[in-house]
Formats: C-alpha cells, structure tokens, sequence
C-alpha cells in the first residue's frame, strides 16, 4: 500500500521495541510524529506517511492515543494491528 501510493512507510513493532511506546506520551499528535522522529532518527511528513504500529496489544493504552491521529492529523494514515489485539479489546 505504501510503495503503490508512494508514501513512506514508518513501521513500528512494540513487542520488537517497547521503548516506542515512550514516544506516545502525549495527547498531541505533533508532539508524538518528534518523539518518534527522535527515538527512530528520521523525518516523519504526515502528508507523505503511514504509520503501522504493529503488536499494539503490547501497550494497550495506545489505542486510545489513536483518536487524537484521527481528529487532529486526519492527513495521516494510521494502521493499528496486532496478534493478540482481539484479547485486549474484546
């Protein structure tokens, strides 16, 4: 999906790395698209990315941060996946 509409791809696995999770401490979509550029050493546009966050069951208070993506930066594409997802949220 990425590489077809020539977005880049930012994924990030939270079992592979917790310390992600670090990057979500706010509520501020901006404030989190620096932390991960930070933590991760690269540049973020949310006009030209995805943003996979992969195994999110592993820090499931993250979930709730994808509603500021969805309000604030509607231009972002967010995709939240996950092996166990269905035993956190069911």
């Amino acid at each position: 999906m990425a590489k077809a509409s020539g977005k880049q791809l930012i994924e990030l696995n939270l079992e592979d790395l917790p310390k992600l999770a670090t990057a979500f401490s706010s509520n501020n979509p901006e404030k989190i698209l620096l932390n991960l550029e930070a933590i991760l050493e690269i540049s973020i546009d949310s006009k030209s990315s995805i943003l996979c966050i992969d195994e999110i069951q592993a820090a499931p208070e993250l979930l709730a941060k994808l509603r500021w993506f969805y309000e604030k930066m509607p231009e972002l594409s967010v995709i939240a996946a996950g092996s166990l997802l269905e035993f956190v949220i069911g």
